[in-house]
């Protein structure tokens, strides 16, 4: 008996957490999505789309590690963004990384998003294109 009242609990729980989950994400800022899911990488395809990348993350507080402000700084096409609300650059090998991920799927605890994906509403987590 208890452990069908801590099965129910427990999927209620989860149902709640997936609802939430989702009340943050329909106003899409940058500090909501890295509140939901902690560490995340962001592509910026194009220099439009980098220019107000850097414009939302200097609105919303973001800074690098020193403190520096977003707009102090050149973009990268790839950075990735903190729970703390730091930016960070990946590098060689953070590249390498944020290809595995989108390429063979997500089996990370990082998420890899379309910055204009996201900011328009559209379904924005990468994933592998299928091959034909």
């Amino acid at each position: 008996m208890k452990k069908e009242i801590k099965k129910v609990v427990k999927k209620e729980f989860e149902k709640n957490q997936k609802r939430q989950r989702k009340e943050r994400l329909k106003v899409r800022t940058l500090k909501n999505l890295v509140d939901v899911y902690g560490s995340v990488y962001i592509h910026v395809k194009d220099k439009e789309t980098k220019e107000h990348f850097i414009k939302q993350l200097d609105k919303e507080s973001f800074s690098y590690g020193d403190g520096v402000l977003a707009s102090d700084r050149r973009p990268d096409d790839i950075m990735s963004l903190y729970r703390d609300y730091k930016i960070g650059y990946l590098g060689y090998v953070g590249h390498m990384r944020f290809g595995c991920i989108v390429n063979q799927g997500n089996h990370s605890s990082t998420l890899c998003v379309e910055y204009d994906k996201y900011m328009n509403h559209e379904k924005f987590k990468s994933k592998p294109e299928k091959k034909k």
